[in-house]
């Protein structure tokens, strides 16, 4: 669990996103109660949601969030940030 959570916080670091979700994911699915950890997932989690935000990917910003509250489901910063999300993409469908 450990090696992952730091390759995935090197990863980070050098600003390699999606591979460091996949690592700190994979390090949450070992341990859900690391807190270093789930602070470093959603950390990364709202990089990446930007980014798909951006490019207007919503349904993969979804995606991302439901993979790391599969994990934590009672994740306050997860929900909210899906919860923002989904108003974003019904916001803009009204458009």
């Amino acid at each position: 669990m450990e090696s992952l959570f730091a390759r995935g916080s090197l990863y980070a670091n050098e600003k390699k996103y999606l591979k460091a979700f996949d690592d700190l994911k994979g390090a949450l699915r070992l341990d859900p109660k690391h807190q270093s950890c789930i602070d470093y997932t959603t950390k990364v989690l709202k990089i990446l949601a930007a980014s798909l935000l951006k490019s207007d990917k919503l349904d993969e910003a979804v995606k991302l969030c439901d993979c790391v509250l599969e994990i934590i489901p009672d994740n306050q910063s997860v929900l909210m940030m899906k919860k923002e999300i989904l108003s974003y993409k019904e916001d803009s469908s009204t458009e």
